[in-house]
C-alpha cells in the first residue's frame, strides 16, 4: 500500500542512491526465502535509502500526535520483527496522520500505518497481520528487487527525471516519470502473496492468532466496496482482497491441520479497541477544511477563499484546491526558503520555468505569471510569495496553458485573498468513541441511542456489521463524535 507522497519522498532517496547501487550490482540471496534474487543494492545502500525516504515521508505526511498509541504500534511491530529473518535491522514502526486506510514499508525496516487503518482494525492480532505483511516486504527485500529490475530497463534513459519537486508532482509531471521510484515501493502480485505468507509466519512465531489475518482482508474488501470498488491507497498491482482472504483462510486451516497453532494465541480485541478511544477520524481539519466558502489551514494559521465547487486536500505543509473537472490546481504551502525573495528566486531558478507579467499586490506580495515547459502540454499560472508570522508561503495557481485563461480570474482572486486566520477559525475534528454493548443491539438503534457524526454505512464499516445488522452483546462498539480529546 502506498500513498502518493511516499512515492515522491522515496523517489528522491532512490535517485541519490543510484550511483552506489549500480556500482555494487549483482545477485544476492533473499533473506526470507533463501533463494537467489537480483539486487543492485547492498544492505548499506538499502538502509541509507530507507532512512532518507523516511525523513521525507514524515515531513510530507506527518506523524499522528499520540505518543501512547505510537509506542503501542512500535511495540507490536518490534515483537513481530524479532521473529523475522532480519531482526537486526533498525526497525521503525510509525503512525501517520493520514485518514486513508493504508500501510506500507520502506527498505531498511521503516514501516508505517495510518490512523485511518487503525480505526478500521478490530484487534491487536489484526494489527499484527498488517505489520507482519509489511515486515515481509522488507525481509524479502521486495522493494530492492523491484528497483533492481527496473534499473535494467531504464539505465541510460534520464533516470534523474524523478528528481523533481515532490510537493507539486501533480502539477509538474505525470506518474509515468516516477516509474523507477514506483518500482522501488510497488510490489508484484507474487510479492504480495509472499508478504502475506511471511506475515502469517511472523504472526505464528510471535504467538498471535492467525485466524485474525483473514479479517484484515475482509475489512479491506468492505472499504473498497464502500468506495466504489477502489481500495484507497493501494496500487493496481495488489491482488483482490477477497481472493487474499480466501487464500489466507485456507493457509490458516492448513496450519491448524499441522498442529502449528500457538498454545494460547494472542488476539487482544478489547485491549486494542481501548487504545482507539479518542483517535482522530476522517480528515484532520487542522490540516485543511472548507468553511463558508473559505479554505482554512488552522495548523499553519492561514485562509484563502475557495473557488466555488473546488475540493480541498491538506497536509502539514499546506493545502491544495482543485476543480471538479480537474486540470487546474491552487496550492498554498510553506516554503523552505528563509525569505519571500529567496523563495521567488528558487522558484524561477527551476529549469523550464519562464517569468511573465509581474505586479505588486496587497500585503507586500510580488505576483508573477509564469509558464512551465513540459513534454506534453505546457503549464501556465500565477505565483506569489509572502512572509507571515515568521513563515514564508508560496501561493500558486496553475493549469494547462490552453485552460489557464478560463481559470485565471477565479484562481487569482482566491490567491489574493490569502490572509491570517481569525481566532474563531480553530476547528475541532471528529474522533472515535467507544460504547460498551451489554445486549444485542441493532446498528440503527445504536446510531439513534448513541449519535455519531457519520452515517450508518461508516458505522457498519467500523463495527464489521451490515448496515441493517446487529451489534453483538458484551462487546465494544465504535462511534464517531465531534470535539477534541
Amino acid at each position: 500500500m502506498l500513498p502518493r507522497p511516499a512515492v515522491a519522498a522515496a523517489a528522491r532517496a532512490l535517485v541519490v542512491a543510484l550511483p552506489l547501487a549500480l556500482a555494487g550490482g549483482g545477485c544476492a540471496t533473499n533473506p526470507a526465502t533463501g533463494k537467489p534474487q537480483l539486487a543492485f543494492f547492498g544492505e548499506e545502500a538499502e538502509l541509507n535509502m530507507g532512512r532518507d525516504a523516511d525523513a521525507e515521508v514524515v515531513a510530507t505526511i506527518g506523524l499522528y500526535d499520540d505518543y501512547n498509541l505510537a509506542d503501542y504500534v512500535d511495540e507490536v511491530g518490534h515483537r513481530l520483527a524479532a521473529a523475522s529473518e532480519r531482526p537486526y535491522l533498525p526497525w521503525s514502526f510509525k503512525v501517520l496522520d493520514d485518514p486513508s486506510v493504508n500501510a506500507f514499508a520502506l527498505p531498511g525496516g521503516y514501516v508505517y500505518v495510518t490512523r485511518g487503518i487503525l480505526a478500521e482494525l478490530g484487534s491487536e492480532a489484526e494489527l499484527a497481520g498488517v505489520l507482519g505483511h509489511e515486515i515481509g516486504h522488507v525481509t524479502a527485500r521486495h522493494g530492492v528487487h523491484a528497483a533492481s529490475q527496473q534499473i535494467l530497463a531504464t539505465v541510460g534513459v534520464g533516470v534523474a527525471a524523478v528528481i523533481l519537486d515532490p510537493d507539486h508532482a501533480d502539477e509538474w509531471f505525470d506518474v509515468g516519470t516516477l516509474g523507477l521510484a514506483v518500482a522501488f515501493l510497488a510490489h508484484s502480485r507474487s510479492d504480495e502473496r509472499q508478504a502475506d505468507d511471511l506475515g502469517l509466519r511472523y504472526m505464528l512465531r510471535a504467538g498471535y492468532d492467525p485466524q485474525e489475518m483473514p479479517g484484515v482482508f475482509e475489512m479491506l474488501e468492505q472499504v473498497g466496496a464502500a468506495e466504489g470498488g477502489h481500495l484507497p491507497g493501494w496500487l493496481s498491482t495488489h491482488p483482490d482482497p477477497g481472493k487474499r482472504r480466501l487464500r489466507m483462510s485456507q493457509a490458516v486451516t492448513e496450519v491448524q491441520a499441522r498442529g502449528e497453532m500457538p498454545t494460547s494465541p494472542r488476539v487482544e480485541r478489547e485491549a486494542y479497541l481501548r487504545r482507539l478511544e479518542g483517535l482522530a477520524y476522517g480528515p484532520d481539519p487542522q490540516l485543511g477544511a472548507l468553511r463558508d466558502g473559505a479554505a482554512l489551514h488552522p495548523a499553519l494559521g492561514f485562509r484563502v477563499q475557495a473557488p466555488t465547487g473546488w475540493s480541498l486536500a491538506g497536509n502539514p505543509k499546506g493545502l491544495t484546491l482543485r476543480p471538479p473537472q480537474g486540470g487546474a490546481s491552487l496550492v498554498v504551502e510553506v516554503s523552505e526558503e528563509a525569505s519571500a525573495a529567496a523563495a521567488r528566486d528558487a522558484f524561477f531558478g527551476k529549469k523550464g520555468i519562464a517569468r511573465g507579467e509581474e505586479w505588486d499586490g496587497d500585503g507586500g506580495v510580488r505576483w508573477s505569471r509564469f509558464t512551465s515547459a513540459r513534454k506534453s502540454e505546457n503549464l501556465a499560472g500565477t505565483v506569489g510569495f509572502v512572509e507571515q508570522d515568521g513563515q514564508v508561503f508560496e501561493l500558486m495557481g496553475v493549469a494547462a496553458a490552453s485552460a489557464w485563461d478560463a481559470e485565471r480570474q477565479a484562481v487569482e482572486e482566491a490567491l489574493t485573498s490569502f490572509g491570517a486566520l481569525a481566532g474563531g477559525d480553530d476547528i475541532a475534528g471528529d474522533r472515535l468513541a467507544l460504547v460498551e454493548i451489554r445486549e444485542p443491539l441493532p446498528l440503527a438503534d445504536f446510531a439513534t441511542r448513541y449519535p455519531s457524526t457519520v452515517g450508518l454505512a461508516d458505522l457498519a464499516l467500523l463495527n464489521r456489521v451490515e448496515a441493517g445488522g446487529t451489534l453483538s452483546a458484551d462487546t465494544l462498539a465504535k462511534r464517531v463524535v465531534a470535539g477534541n480529546r
